[in-house]
C-alpha cells in the first residue's frame, strides 16, 4: 500500500541527482537572465529556483521515508506520502503563479528580444535532455511503485520537461523573428496556456491529498462496489455494524464491524476476511480489508 524502502531509497538517489543536476542550471540561468534581460530567461530562472528548493526539502523526505518506520507509523506512511505530495504541489503552484505573472505581464507590454537568446538555446537544449531523461526515470519509478509521492515526482518531471521544450521553442521563434513584434506574443500566450493546465494539474492533486489527510470517506461508487460484495456474504456473519473506508498511500483501507456468533471460530473469520480482501481486490485495487468483532 505504501512504497517500501528500497523504492524511496531509489526515488532519494533520483530526487538528490536531479537537485545535483540543476545547480549548474541554476547559475547559468542567472547569469543568462542578467545579460540577456529577457523576462522569458527571468521566468526560467524562477521556476529553476522553485526546482532547487524543492528538490533540497524532497531528497530530505524521502531520506526519512527510505528508513523502516513500521514501529513509527503502525498504519504506514500514507499520510506522510500525502503531506509529500501536497508540498510538493505547493511548491509546483507557485511557481506555475510566479511564470502566470510574468506571462500575463510580458502578453501586455511584449519587448524585442535581446540577440544574447542564442546563446540561451543552446543551454535550454541541454536542459530538455536532462529533462527527458529524469522524467524517463521517474516515470518508471511511478510505474513499478504508484504511491502518492511518486505521482507527484512525475508530475513534477512532466512539468518542467513541458516547461523546457515550449521554452526552448518560443526562444527559438522569438530569436529567428525578433524583428517581427507579432512573434513576441508566442511566447507569452503559450506559456500561460501551459501554466494554466499544470495548475488545474496540481489542485486536482492537492484536493486529493487533503482527502487522504482529513480521512474521509470513499467516493460513493467504491462504498456501492463494497456493499455488493459483504451483502454475497450475509449468511457468514450474524450483524454489519458498519462499514468504515479510507484511501491510505495509494491503496483504501476497508474496516467492517461485524458481530458473529459465539459458535464462529476464529479460523473461520480468518477465512472470511481472506475471501473478501480477494473479491474486494478485483474492483477496488491495492485494498487492505480488516474485520473488527
Amino acid at each position: 500500500m505504501n512504497g517500501d524502502n528500497a523504492s524511496y531509497k531509489e526515488q532519494q538517489k533520483v530526487v538528490i541527482a536531479e537537485f545535483v543536476a540543476e545547480m549548474p542550471n541554476f547559475v547559468a540561468v542567472l547569469a543568462s537572465a542578467i545579460f540577456s534581460g529577457s523576462l522569458l530567461v527571468w521566468v526560467d530562472f524562477i521556476d529553476s529556483f522553485g526546482n532547487v528548493i524543492r528538490g533540497g526539502v524532497m531528497a530530505i523526505v524521502f531520506g526519512r521515508l527510505s528508513r523502516n518506520l513500521k514501529f513509527s507509523y503502525n498504519y504506514g506512511v500514507g499520510k506522510i506520502e500525502a503531506i509529500v505530495s501536497l508540498c510538493t504541489n505547493v511548491f509546483l503552484t507557485c511557481s506555475i503563479l510566479s511564470m502566470l505573472y510574468f506571462s500575463v505581464t510580458e502578453l501586455i507590454s511584449p519587448k524585442q528580444p535581446s540577440d544574447l537568446i542564442f546563446y540561451v538555446l543552446f543551454l535550454k537544449v541541454i536542459n530538455v535532455s536532462v529533462d527527458l531523461f529524469f522524467m524517463r526515470k521517474q516515470g518508471r519509478l511511478k510505474k513499478a511503485n504508484p504511491t502518492e509521492a511518486t505521482k507527484s515526482e512525475y508530475t513534477v518531471a512532466v512539468k518542467n520537461t513541458c516547461f523546457d521544450v515550449v521554452n526552448l521553442a518560443a526562444l527559438l521563434i522569438c530569436y529567428l523573428f525578433r524583428n517581427n513584434p507579432a512573434s513576441w506574443y508566442f511566447s507569452p500566450i503559450v506559456s500561460i496556456l501551459l501554466c494554466i493546465a499544470f495548475i488545474y494539474v496540481c489542485i486536482k492533486g492537492s484536493r486529493e491529498n487533503v482527502r487522504e489527510l482529513t480521512d474521509r470517506t470513499l467516493p460513493e461508487d467504491i462504498q456501492l462496489k463494497i456493499l455488493k460484495v459483504i451483502t454475497s456474504h450475509f449468511d457468514e456473519y450474524e450483524e454489519l455494524d458498519a462499514i468504515n473506508s479510507r484511501k491510505m498511500g495509494s491503496g483504501v483501507v476497508i474496516d467492517f464491524r461485524m458481530k458473529f456468533n459465539d459458535n464462529v471460530t476464529y479460523e473461520e473469520i480468518a477465512k472470511l476476511s481472506h475471501r473478501l480482501t480477494e473479491e474486494l481486490s478485483e474492483v477496488i485495487p491495492r485494498c487492505e480489508v480488516n474485520i473488527v468483532v
